[in-house]
């Protein structure tokens, strides 16, 4: 349930700064070492792991959002894109010739120690506002009120108590009757190396294999992080490999990445059924996120939190000029 806790957390101070009141639980406590990793998919802390390895387009949506928030203070392709308009294609290749020339070297960043400190930084923020986190905490209850249509979301019942609300946010697995397969599903695999990608002597990069190389339908991408990024120990590497999967072999479908990337001390395999909301929400106070699709950039998620935004409030979110950190010093001690 990664995507739920990033895509809630961002959701979370956004609305905040609309003057929401925000609780959030959460079963999970999504903190990922290597023997954590090793129980899932096998029979210390050494290493941060995402297992949906995300990369952020440096002039991209998120990234706008984490610049106005401050908060670092603390598609499938086939023959048929020839019968599309070529403005959407226009568009991503803008978005990329900018995020080249921020930066010089990529269009794409990665945070320190891995995905898991934005939404720390999220959380951290979010606190300012009244907003409350409790990781590992399953929920036991979902509260309603009413019969049939007329059924509503009225809170949750964990460990800690019951927390009331009149919405909620929560990712596919916990209103499993909510939501429906999309009919696609994701292989990811998570690669240990002790060598960089041969032919390629970078410290971190990103593959995109398309789909017409390999004769797929989908893209298979790969992420190579190293020490540089304080998630493996120096002189070690970690690839991720993701894509859609085509047949009933899915793990021979990784094949051309696990080609280019060499010998492999180990290979973690997992696969993700996809998912989305039946319904918009409105009705019953329940919003739902999709899945995490397999693409290795936060592009669609931050399009996915947008719709969620747009669907709680009735309007589109924007970005406006928000006080400093000093300005929400003073804001907060009444000066």
């Amino acid at each position: 349930n990664i995507v739920s806790t990033e895509t809630k957390k961002k959701l979370n101070y956004i609305s905040e700064q609309q003057n929401i009141n925000i609780r959030t639980c959460d079963r999970q406590d999504h903190e990922v070492n290597i023997t954590q990793l090793y129980s899932k998919f096998k029979s210390n802390v050494c290493c941060c792991i995402d297992l949906s390895p995300e990369f952020l387009v440096t002039t991209g949506e998120l990234i706008n959002i984490l610049v106005h928030t401050d908060v670092t203070r603390y598609r499938q392709i086939d023959g048929s894109y020839l019968n599309e308009v070529a403005r959407p294609t226009y568009v991503r290749i803008i978005l990329y010739v900018q995020s080249v020339a921020k930066y010089g070297k990529s269009p794409y960043i990665y945070p320190l120690y891995g995905l898991g400190e934005l939404p720390q930084g999220f959380a951290r923020l979010s606190a300012i506002y009244g907003g409350t986190y409790m990781l590992d905490t399953p929920i036991d209850e979902v509260l309603y009120e009413g019969e049939g249509e007329e059924k509503k979301f009225a809170g949750v019942v964990t460990k800690e108590g019951t927390a009331k609300a009149p919405i909620v946010i929560a990712g596919p697995t916990y209103f499993p009757n909510l939501v429906e397969k999309v009919g696609e599903k994701v292989i990811r695999a998570i690669c240990i190396l002790d060598h960089p990608v041969p032919g390629v002597d970078l410290d971190s990069l990103q593959l995109i294999i398309p789909q017409n190389q390999v004769g797929r339908k989908h893209d298979i991408y790969v992420a190579v992080l190293s020490d540089v990024h304080c998630v493996v120990p120096k002189g070690y590497y970690l690839a991720i490999i993701s894509t859609i999967i085509e047949t009933e072999q899915p793990h021979v479908e990784l094949e051309p990445a696990f080609k280019l990337l060499g010998p492999r001390i180990d290979t973690l395999m997992g696969i993700a059924e996809l998912y989305q909301p039946i319904n918009d929400g409105s009705k019953d106070g329940i919003y739902i996120s999709k899945s995490y699709d397999s693409s290795s950039h936060f592009e669609q998620t931050t399009d996915d939190v947008k719709d969620i935004y747009f669907r709680i409030t009735g309007k589109p979110f924007e970005l406006k000029k928000r006080p400093t950190a000093e300005e929400e010093e003073q804001e907060l001690q009444g000066l």
